[in-house]
């Protein structure tokens, strides 16, 4: 059985209640930047609860979570300025092989002078930072491999319709699916991201593990772009609005073009 503890991850109100001290009048008190920030450890919470990755003495343990298409002025800019990913040890299940999760914030938009360096962010939960390509760090690090890793990538617009972004993702994208690995992507959008990326997926002929939803955890932020004529949708973006999960591949799926030979899918 999961920790009580996980009954907090049903959204917003039922977590901060559980989690906050109320005021004298008996109200919880945050401000927005609190949620932004908290929504990236609850959203991953909440995914590893649905892949029954919380529940304790599972035979592979999670000994690794690799944050692809990180940078720091966000994802990794919260293990220097806050205790926001610290949330993720009052959640996890004990751990039998006496060894720290790893949380590895993974991009080419690390700080340099940052690469490499490791922190304790909770008890039990180290962070780590790569400069590179979530291909890079996997040709560096040989014992990583499915049965003891999670992959999450966080707002990464990969599915907006921007070629040079999408085209960029390409070759972890196949990785990601080569490897077996699970991996959790969240969206800022309906109407661009989240639509676009699910075309990504299908064409890659990849399985759904958790089919695209609304996140609970969703940021309190949201960004409106001016339209560009008053007959034009209003665009507008929130952090980790939507979120889903793939594994693996469709049975019968046609094979994935060797490492080198991505461009045969680009001219799809």
């Amino acid at each position: 059985r999961e920790s009580a503890s996980a009954e907090l991850l049903g959204g917003w109100r039922a977590y901060l209640q559980g989690r906050l001290s109320p005021d004298p009048s008996g109200s919880v008190q945050v401000e927005p930047p609190m949620l932004d920030g908290l929504s990236y450890p609850l959203t991953l919470l909440l995914a590893m609860r649905a892949l029954g990755l919380l529940v304790p003495h599972r035979k592979a343990q999670l000994r690794h979570v690799l944050v692809i298409g990180a940078s720091s002025r966000a994802e990794e800019r919260l293990v220097r300025h806050s205790r926001y990913w610290g949330e993720l040890s009052h959640f996890l299940p004990p751990r039998t092989d006496g060894q720290p999760l790893r949380l590895v914030f993974i991009g080419p938009e690390i700080d340099s002078a940052l690469h490499g360096e490791e922190v304790e962010v909770g008890t039990g939960v180290m962070a780590n930072r790569f400069r590179g390509t979530l291909g890079e760090f996997l040709a560096s690090e040989p014992t990583i491999h499915s049965e003891n890793t999670l992959i999450v990538g966080f707002n990464t617009g990969m599915g907006s319709g921007l070629w040079p972004l999408m085209r960029s993702w390409l070759t972890d994208l196949l990785a990601i699916l080569r490897g077996g690995f699970i991996a959790l992507f969240t969206c800022a959008n309906d109407f661009s991201d989240l639509r676009g990326e699910t075309l990504v997926w299908e064409l890659l002929h990849a399985r759904f593990l958790i089919s695209p939803q609304r996140n609970p955890f969703k940021a309190a932020t949201i960004v409106h772009e001016p339209r560009a004529d008053a007959s034009a949708d209003p665009e507008w973006s929130c952090s980790s609005c939507f979120l889903y999960a793939v594994c693996g591949r469709d049975e019968g799926a046609p094979p994935l073009p060797a490492p080198g030979g991505e461009g045969q899918l680009e001219r799809k």
